[in-house]
């Protein structure tokens, strides 16, 4: 999903939180859309250019095309990410921690909603995984497991 359409989307949600606090509001709005930032990490660590009008460009034609760049980890994307920041967070500013905590999970959800519509639309969608334990253990090839051979 493009960041201009989760921004729209997270208006309405940023809308209801500035009813309880205006930095509730924000930090769930920023977060909603700073989350992804990890695809230019992605796209910095895999082609090692920093344009971003070849970023978007790409990221675009990706969409387009349903073509994926191999087997990655969104970072910002996973649990352990949603947790540790919340946590870190919180311990200065329980609002914003708040606010941060359902931005990261609004925007990891609508991009799931994506993944099952692209899905059930026949698209072969690629789901990103939303965890680094599960990612490690499924894609490190030091942890594969081996197939067993009958003696």
């Amino acid at each position: 999903m493009y960041p201009i359409i989760h921004l729209l989307i997270g208006i309405i949600p940023a809308f209801l939180f500035s009813l309880i606090s205006k930095e509730l509001a924000i930090s769930f709005l920023l977060a909603s859309i700073l989350i992804d930032l990890d695809h230019i990490f992605n796209y910095f660590y895999y082609y090692k250019g920093l344009n971003f009008i070849e970023i978007y460009n790409f990221y675009v034609y990706r969409k387009k095309t349903k073509r994926h760049i191999g087997k990655q980890i969104y970072i910002f994307h996973t649990i352990e990410f949603l947790v540790i920041a919340t946590v870190v967070i919180a311990t200065f500013n329980k609002n914003i921690a708040f606010g941060v905590f359902w931005g990261l999970l609004f925007h990891t959800g609508c991009d799931l909603l994506e993944g099952l519509i692209d899905k059930i639309k026949q698209n072969n969608h690629h789901f990103k995984p939303f965890s680094i334990i599960y990612y490690t253990l499924k894609y490190h090839p030091k942890l594969q497991k081996k197939p067993q051979i009958p003696l």
